[in-house]
């Protein structure tokens, strides 16, 4: 009967110091991925700065409107930028970016109070100026996220 009961409880401690070793190892991990929360500044940026077809360096939302973007060209072919959509609010831009290249845009897309914070999807439609392709669409697969100065 004692050998039961030893196997017994070194089973339950052998168990216990595997869901506190999975629990350890979930918490790291809670800091690098997402579970399917909201997007982190940090993500944010990286995306932006680093995979997205169209780059977004910076940006800065203010209360008074005047918006400004930071943005390159990451395509293989120069564009030129006809509107850029940030939320709900989409703006003229009519500018071109040779490839590599680039550029700040101002213009009011926010209308966010000082010191909130906002959460915003931007989309850009542009022209292919090489193939003379009109009308194409870039959205980002992450929102810009950031507080209204």
């Amino acid at each position: 009967m004692d050998r039961k009961a030893q196997a017994s409880t070194e089973y339950l401690v052998i168990l216990a110091v595997v869901i506190v070793v999975a629990v350890v190892v979930a918490g790291l991990m809670g800091g690098f991925i997402s579970f399917g929360g909201e997007t982190s500044d940090k993500q944010s940026k990286i995306y932006w700065s680093g995979t997205a077809d169209i780059q977004l360096l910076e940006w800065v939302m203010r209360a008074d409107g005047a918006d400004q973007l930071v943005v390159r060209n990451n395509k293989n072919f120069d564009l030129y930028l006809t509107n850029i959509t940030v939320g709900s609010s989409t703006q003229s831009v009519n500018t071109t970016l040779a490839v590599g290249e680039r550029k700040t845009v101002s213009a009011d897309w926010s209308s966010c109070d000082k010191g909130a914070s906002y959460s915003y999807q931007v989309s850009f439609l542009y022209d292919n100026v090489e193939f003379s392709i009109p009308a194409l669409t870039f959205t980002g697969e992450k929102k810009i996220l950031g507080t209204c100065q």
